[in-house]
């Protein structure tokens, strides 16, 4: 069965600005499609790299979507911060693996810590919306809620878990499984309701099974891979998702490929069909060797 876009509508595209392979006349081009194609949401991604020089230029070009940057916290200095406001950002995303600067560095493999703090500081001076993914594994899970309390005292209102899935470090430190996952998040839980107006989720499909969640009282992440969310690669190749897992199912290109060519490929019906029908299931992680939560234990 295809799922049909009047059952479930795409409503996100994340840009992944990684370069400047691409001119902004074209961005811009590659934005107006999304909004012809009824994107309501933009996600401009940067990941780890210095931003373009034309970022604030397209920010303000899709001043019709929803926006979300995801940056590098080290970037968020106070003039930046102030164009980004100006700019009209709606929300900002940026990453703090642990309040200890030595655990932060040993994961991120940088000196990064204080810089980002400081950018954090900094976006919230200036009244951005910012939301801390705290992306986990063995060494740094023990001191989450150390880090969220961390986070708190900063004026952080709104945070994430996820599982660390990034690079070499993922396979050398062993993932966490379940019940580590588990027994993390309800120690976690009873912090985050003791301070006002501090937010957590954890948006790790295939992780954690949806009963053990609905144990915790959290909400089961779902996959949204060509259900309601996609990605455009800094070379304008579309993909369902921005995991590094599934960038190399290349969909077809934005600047090259008519959406509806796009839409009526099989990797695309049949990745969007399983994302519909087992939303709780990374496809990408179904088919790789990545450990996870099965049904049997």
């Amino acid at each position: 069965m295809f799922v049909p876009d009047n059952l479930c509508r795409l409503e996100t595209i994340e840009l992944l600005l990684e370069d400047d392979l691409v001119s902004t006349k074209q961005w811009k081009k590659a934005i107006s499609k999304c909004g012809r194609i009824g994107i309501k949401n933009l996600v401009f991604n940067l990941k780890h790299n210095t931003p373009r020089k034309d970022l604030l230029e397209l920010i303000e070009y899709s001043q019709n979507f929803n926006t979300k940057l995801i940056i590098d916290g080290v970037f968020l200095s106070r003039p930046f911060c102030e164009k980004l406001k100006e700019a009209n950002i709606k929300h900002i995303s940026t990453t703090l693996y642990s309040f200890l600067a030595v655990c932060h560095g040993t994961v991120s493999n940088d000196d990064s810590f204080s810089k980002i703090v400081m950018g954090i500081k900094n976006a919230i001076q200036y009244g951005l919306d910012i939301n801390i993914d705290i992306p986990v594994c063995r060494i740094n899970y023990k001191s989450v809620n150390a880090t969220l309390q961390y986070l708190y005292e900063l004026g952080v209102r709104s945070t994430n878990i996820t599982v660390y899935m990034e690079g070499t470090a993922f396979f050398k430190n062993q993932p966490l499984d379940e019940q580590e996952l588990i027994k993390m998040l309800e120690e976690a839980i009873p912090l985050v309701k003791s301070l006002p107006g501090l937010s957590l989720t954890f948006d790790s499909p295939s992780w954690i099974r949806e009963l053990e969640l609905f144990k915790l009282q959290l909400p089961t992440p779902t996959c949204k891979a060509c259900l309601k969310r996609m990605c455009i690669l800094s070379n304008g190749d579309v993909v369902p998702c921005s995991a590094g897992i599934a960038v190399n199912t290349v969909l077809g290109n934005i600047f090259y490929s008519s959406w509806n060519k796009i839409k009526s490929g099989y990797d695309y019906k049949a990745i969007r069909q399983h994302s519909y029908e087992s939303p709780e299931e990374c496809p990408f992680l179904r088919f790789s060797d990545t450990p996870k939560c099965t049904e049997q234990r």
